[in-house]
């Protein structure tokens, strides 16, 4: 991961993968935040930076189909996670 962030007042970003402008991951300061999902779905950069802290460890990214919950590596267990996004 390189290239681009954008921050927030929230402190979060998405980093864009070098040479790959639409496949994204979402940080939180330090943070890498895995969306608790098993497969793709769709959302915007808009959507994604403006992910709201909704616990300690958790992350909510509002979609135009429902909302994506995102933790950290090291607060996930035994449940299916995906760190990049396709945005558009």
């Amino acid at each position: 991961m390189a290239s681009a962030s954008n921050w927030t007042a929230g402190a979060i970003a998405a980093r864009a993968e070098e040479g790959h402008p639409q496949t994204v991951a979402l940080l939180s300061g330090p943070l890498v935040l895995f969306a608790m999902t098993g497969g793709a779905t769709a959302v915007t950069s808009q959507q994604l930076l403006a992910a709201i802290r909704i616990g300690p460890q958790k992350w909510r990214v509002a979609t135009g189909t429902g909302s994506i919950d995102l933790l950290p590596f090291t607060a996930i267990a035994d449940e299916p996670y995906t760190t990049y996004f396709k945005v558009a």
